[in-house]
């Protein structure tokens, strides 16, 4: 057989722990497009724009001149817009109740899911 879509894209399955398993809705194009736009600007919340990613200066500038209350500000907009992509699986509160580490790896892994899925992946063998 050629192209098997169920062998190239598994689902989004989850376990957070604690019991908590699911999976989040496989979202459409547009929805990820939302999402990945929404990270990338993470900065405009609080009213600034992302520099250059080449300007290794710039970025350490705006860095060193974030607030504490810039990267609350920063951090409620990556749950805002992961919430919404996982559109209620997990929960905002099930995603908040993560904490930074368990929330930071969830979102690693859901963005690698769908930016770079199994799939798309190069093969290099027949």
């Amino acid at each position: 057989m050629g192209f098997d879509l169920s062998k190239q894209v598994k689902a989004l399955d989850y376990h957070l722990g604690g019991g908590l398993r699911g999976t989040v809705p496989e979202p459409s194009p547009k929805a990820v497009n939302r999402y990945n736009s929404r990270i990338a600007d993470n900065l405009s919340v609080i009213g600034k724009e992302r520099p250059n990613p080449s300007d290794t200066e710039a970025i350490a500038k705006l860095l060193s001149e974030l607030t504490e209350d810039d990267m609350n500000a920063i951090g409620e907009e990556n749950l805002d817009a992961v919430a919404e992509l996982c559109d209620g699986s997990p929960s905002r509160a099930d995603l908040e109740a993560l904490g930074h580490r368990g929330f930071q790896a969830f979102m690693g892994w859901l963005s690698g899911e769908l930016n770079n899925p199994e799939g798309a992946r190069p093969a290099t063998s027949r």
